[in-house]
Parts: structure tokens; sequence; C-alpha cells
């Protein structure tokens, strides 16, 4: 019988502008990055508590070091609402769709719009 490989825990060093502590959010990987969407965050220095739509993408390429970078989309009029517990997978080689979860909204707690970030160009689309 053939041992398994040892599997390890390690713990990169990860520079550049870092996200804030959160929850209900999505981690998925297209190549040598992966891209962190939305969060519930609980009251801090002013903001009230509540889901957001912030997007960030963290290089994964190098062993010792990871890189994080906050992204803002090239056309802010058309993003996803702010939301946290939603599905995100990746589709193809460059695009992750996005699916419901839940807002901050009392009418619409609940969401069921379709989102695909596109990470060739870090564009969202309807």
């Amino acid at each position: 019988m053939q041992r398994p490989p040892e599997m390890r825990w390690e713990r990169p060093k990860c520079i550049g502008d870092t996200p804030h502590k959160r929850s209900g959010h999505k981690f998925t990987n297209v190549g040598s990055f992966a891209f962190l969407f939305g969060r519930c965050v609980s009251s801090s220095k002013g903001t009230p508590p509540g889901p957001t739509n912030d997007l960030y993408k963290l290089d994964i390429d190098s062993a010792s070091e990871f890189y994080w970078t906050k992204i803002e989309t090239k056309d802010n009029n058309i993003e996803p609402s702010a939301r946290w517990h939603h599905s995100a997978t990746k589709i193809d080689e460059a695009r992750i769709v996005v699916f419901g979860g839940f807002s901050a909204s009392k009418e619409q707690q609940h969401l069921n719009d379709v989102w695909v970030l596109n990470t060739n160009n870090e564009s969202k689309q309807c």
C-alpha cells in the first residue's frame, strides 16, 4: 500500500490592499488569481453593519508571498448590489458567475439576480 503524500499548512505573507475581516463572502480561483467578492461586516469606524459588494484579487502565483489588490471595475454604474451568502463559481478560463444571496433591504432580503465577472478586463455584466 502506497503512503499518501503528507499535507501541511503554510501561511504565506500577504501584502497589498488587504481586505477587512468578513463572513458570508465567496473566494473563487481563476488561474493564478483568487477573487474575493461580497461580505457581511460588523459595525466599525462609524460604518453600519451589513453586506458589501467589494471585490478583491489575490495573486497566488508566488509560493512565499501573496499580493492583494482592491478592484474598482471599469464601469461603476453596472455592478451587483451589496450581498452575502451568495453563490459564485468559475464558468470558464476568465469568468465567474455570481447568483443571489442576502441583501440589507427589508423589502428584498433574498436576491435572485445573476452577474458575471470577466476577470480579463474586470468588468461585471448582468
